[in-house]
């Protein structure tokens, strides 16, 4: 005997009516979390998104915590800044903010493309520096050392921690990315991840974030 998916629904809305109703679950819940990135724009209590990809703005479902974090990282006056975000689109059609990956009053913003293609990017000062994580590997690409080509990595996964990532030849990296959030020193930026590079002995503290790839 087959059945529909018509009479898989019967009784998930039984319990749900029991419940209070099958109105309790409306669709968008069951919407996967998206990226969005662009810029914020904050004006008379109202938060507004104009996507990088040109489309429509959006408006963002206010939260302390967003306006929290636009309170500390903007500059004085400033009414727009980069945001980078994970959200899901409500019913009323606004974006209810997830988790806030960056946000950042310097750097460059839309136009830096690097996390489309990779996994991880890290980034500190005091020295500057930066390292990103692809598919291929481990690579730090700042101006003052940079690897030719991205390392073969063994990655460890340290519970409750840090992830691990550490180069299996060449230039002896390791790329360790903590679960606390992070400010750079410099900017002030904020960022979801602290992160720590290794190289050689030298330690350097900074910031990352996740990319795209999985």
């Amino acid at each position: 005997m087959s059945f529909s998916a018509r009479h898989l629904r019967m009784p998930l809305c039984f319990l749900l009516t029991a419940l209070g109703g099958c109105a309790l679950l409306p669709a968008p819940w069951f919407a996967e979390e998206q990226r969005h990135s662009g810029l914020l724009l904050v004006a008379e209590g109202l938060s507004t998104l104009e996507p990088c990809d040109g489309s429509e703005l959006r408006v963002l479902e206010q939260t302390d915590r967003l306006e929290a974090l636009f309170n500390q990282v903007a500059q004085p006056g400033q009414t727009a800044i980069f945001v980078d975000l994970l959200g899901v689109e409500g019913t009323d059609q606004r974006l209810r903010v997830g988790d806030v990956i960056r946000m950042q009053s310097s750097g460059r913003g839309c136009a830096d493309s690097a996390y489309v293609t990779q996994r991880w990017i890290a980034q500190g000062d005091s020295p500057d520096w930066r390292a990103e994580l692809g598919s291929a590997g481990l690579q730090r690409v700042d101006q003052s050392v940079a690897t030719a080509t991205p390392l073969p990595v063994i990655s460890e996964e340290l519970p409750d921690v840090a992830l691990s990532y550490r180069s299996l030849r060449g230039m002896a990296l390791e790329l360790l990315i903590y679960p606390q959030p992070c400010f750079s020193a410099s900017s002030g930026d904020y960022f979801h991840r602290t992160a720590v590079l290794m190289q050689e002995g030298t330690r350097l503290a900074g910031c990352a974030y996740r990319g795209l790839q999985p």
